[in-house]
C-alpha cells in the first residue's frame, strides 16, 4: 500500500511539473500537446486545466502564460470551493515564479512518463472494449496509440515545420555569458561540455565557481560537483564572491585598470588624473604602498580613445570581516532577488563518476524538484572510473565522454576543469599541445577554454583567458581577454578587457 502511494505521489508530481510547462512555454504546448490525453493525468484537477490549456493553444497557438488566470476565473464557478482554491494556489505559483524551465529536459521526462501513462490506459481500456464486444473502438485506441510512439520517437524530421520552428527559436539564444568584455569569449548553451585548461594552482576551481554565480545571476539553477575540496570550502568561496570580505578586517589590495602614459608621465592630457609618474623610462614597476600619492587614470580608457595605452596598477580599500550577520543579510537579499538556485555535494577524489552523478541529481530532483540548468564537475581529472578497473588513456577517455554524454541528457551546461601538462607551467600561451594526460578529451568538449599567466601578470593579479578549441565559433588563440582578481575576496573577475598588449 505505502508503494502504490508513493508512485501516486511521484505520478502527482510529474503531472503537475508537464501543466506548468504546457501553461508557461510555447514549446511544450507544442510538442506534448499532440499526444496528451486528459485521461493520461490520474489527477483530475491536472486533467481540468489541461484541457483549458489545450483549448487555449488550440485557438492561439500558444501558450496560456499569465492569461491562465483569466480563465480560471471564468471557469472557477464550475469548481468547488476546495478545488477551486487548490487550483487557484497552483497557478498563483506557477505565475509568480520566474525561474527559466529547462524545456528540452522537461519534455524528454515528459515523454517518457506520457508513453508509460499511455501504455497503461490502452491495456486497460483495451481489455473492457474486447469483453464489451467493441473491437472497432479498441483498434481506435490502438491506431492512438501508434501516433504517441510518432510522437515519443527520438526520430526527428528536418523538414517538419513545428521542428524548424524549435531549431531556429534556440539556435542564437545563449543560457548566459561572463560580464563585460570577457563576455565575447565565454558564452554559454545547454547541451554544450565546456572544459577550462590550466596549470595547478592558477585559478581553475576559482574561475568554475564564477561560473557557476554568474548563471545564479541569470536565475538558473546550478550544481556544484566538488571532488577536490569540501562543501565548506566551497560554500566559503561562494560567500566571500557574493560579500566581497575576508576572514579579518583589514586593507585588502585590489588591481586596477592604468595608463602606461599615465605611469610614466608622458600624458599631457587636462584630465589625466594626477601629475605625479609611477616610473621613469628604463625604470622597473615599484612594489606598491597603500600610502603612495601616485593615482591610476582610465580617462581615454573610459572614452575609448587611442591614447589609452594598457597597464594596470594597484588600489586599497578597507573590509571589515565576514560575519554570520552580514552573510544572513547577503543570502537574503540574494535570494530575493536570484532565487535559491545552487546546491553543493562533495565527494572524495577518484570516487564520484557519471553514475554517481545520476544518482545524486535524481535524489536532488526528487527531494527537492531541483532539475540544474548549469553543472559543475570540479573537477574531471580526480572523477572516479567509468568501469571498474579502467585505467590510463582509456579512464580518460571514457570519463570525458560520461561528462559528454551527461550534458546531451540533462539539456544543461556541463563545465569542468582539467591540468595542463608540466610544459604549461612555463608557457607564456597553452596551446593544444600541453593538454594533459590524453588529447583525444579536446574532440569530445564543445569550447576548451584556458587560463594564461605570466609570473609578472601573477603579481600584478592578472589572468588572461583564452581559446583553445571552439566547436561551434571561429575563434584564435592569439585573441585573449585580460582579467584582474582578487581571489582573497573571492572575486574572480573584477574586471576584464581586450589583451591590447598582446593581439597580433
Amino acid at each position: 500500500m505505502s508503494r502504490r502511494l508513493k508512485l501516486s505521489s511521484l505520478n502527482s508530481e510529474m503531472e503537475l511539473k508537464i501543466l506548468k510547462g504546457l501553461i508557461m512555454s510555447d514549446q511544450v504546448c507544442r510538442e506534448l500537446i499532440p499526444l496528451i490525453r486528459k485521461d493520461y493525468f490520474e489527477v483530475e484537477n491536472v486533467r481540468k486545466v489541461f484541457r483549458w490549456v489545450s483549448d487555449f493553444y488550440s485557438e492561439y497557438k500558444r501558450a496560456p502564460k499569465g492569461h491562465i488566470i483569466d480563465i480560471y476565473n471564468d471557469k472557477k464557478i464550475n469548481l468547488s470551493s476546495t478545488e477551486s482554491e487548490l487550483v487557484g494556489d497552483f497557478l498563483d505559483k506557477v505565475i509568480a515564479s520566474d525561474e527559466e524551465l529547462n524545456i528540452d529536459y522537461l519534455v524528454d521526462s515528459s515523454r517518457e512518463y506520457l508513453k508509460r501513462r499511455s501504455l497503461e490506459v490502452l491495456q486497460s481500456t483495451v481489455r473492457r472494449l474486447t469483453e464489451l464486444g467493441k473491437l472497432d473502438a479498441a483498434e481506435d485506441e490502438i491506431r492512438h496509440y501508434r501516433q504517441v510512439v510518432k510522437h515519443t520517437s527520438e526520430w526527428v524530421n528536418p523538414f517538419d515545420e513545428d521542428y524548424q520552428k524549435t531549431v531556429l527559436e534556440t539556435s542564437d539564444h545563449y543560457l548566459f555569458q561572463m560580464p563585460g568584455e570577457l563576455g565575447r569569449l565565454m558564452k554559454f548553451k545547454r547541451d554544450w561540455l565546456v572544459g577550462i585548461t590550466a596549470p595547478f594552482k592558477r585559478g581553475k576551481s576559482h574561475f568554475l565557481l564564477e561560473i557557476g554565480v554568474e548563471a545564479l545571476f541569470s536565475r538558473l539553477k546550478v550544481v556544484v560537483f566538488t571532488l577536490e575540496m569540501p562543501d565548506r570550502q566551497v560554500s566559503e568561496r561562494l560567500y566571500r564572491r557574493l560579500t566581497a570580505l575576508g576572514n579579518e578586517k583589514r586593507v585588502y589590495v585590489y588591481p586596477v585598470w592604468d595608463c602606461e602614459k599615465n605611469q610614466y608621465g608622458t600624458c599631457t592630457r587636462k584630465e589625466r588624473c594626477n601629475r605625479i609618474p609611477l616610473m621613469r623610462e628604463g625604470e622597473t614597476l615599484p612594489e606598491y604602498r597603500p600610502d603612495m600619492e601616485y593615482r591610476p587614470c582610465t580617462y581615454c580608457k573610459e572614452k575609448g580613445l587611442d591614447d589609452y595605452v594598457q597597464s594596470t596598477w594597484f588600489a586599497s580599500y578597507e573590509r571589515e570581516k565576514l560575519n554570520l550577520k552580514i552573510l544572513t543579510k547577503y543570502s537574503r537579499g540574494f535570494k530575493m532577488m536570484y532565487g535559491d538556485n545552487i546546491r553543493i555535494i562533495s565527494h572524495p577524489p577518484f570516487y564520484a563518476n557519471s553514475e554517481v552523478i545520476r544518482r545524486d541529481l535524481e535524489v536532488l530532483e526528487y527531494s527537492e524538484d531541483f532539475v540544474p540548468d548549469v553543472l559543475i564537475v570540479d573537477y574531471a581529472d580526480i572523477m572516479g572510473p567509468e568501469d571498474k578497473g579502467l585505467t590510463g588513456i582509456e579512464k580518460e577517455d571514457k570519463t570525458w565522454i560520461a561528462l559528454e554524454a551527461l550534458s546531451r541528457e540533462l539539456h544543461c551546461l556541463v563545465v569542468t576543469a582539467t591540468q595542463g601538462t608540466r610544459d604549461s607551467l612555463d608557457a607564456r600561451d597553452i596551446k593544444q599541445r600541453h593538454t594533459s594526460r590524453w588529447v583525444g578529451k579536446l574532440g569530445h568538449v564543445d569550447v576548451m577554454y584556458v587560463l594564461n599567466q605570466t609570473e609578472d601578470e601573477k603579481k600584478l593579479s592578472i589572468m588572461r583567458v583564452g581559446v583553445m578549441l571552439h566547436r561551434h565559433m571561429q575563434f584564435s588563440e592569439s585573441d585573449q581577454v585580460r582579467v584582474l582578481y582578487q581571489f582573497e575576496l573571492g572575486q574572480t573577475v573584477l574586471d576584464s578587457d581586450q589583451d591590447r598588449k598582446n593581439l597580433k
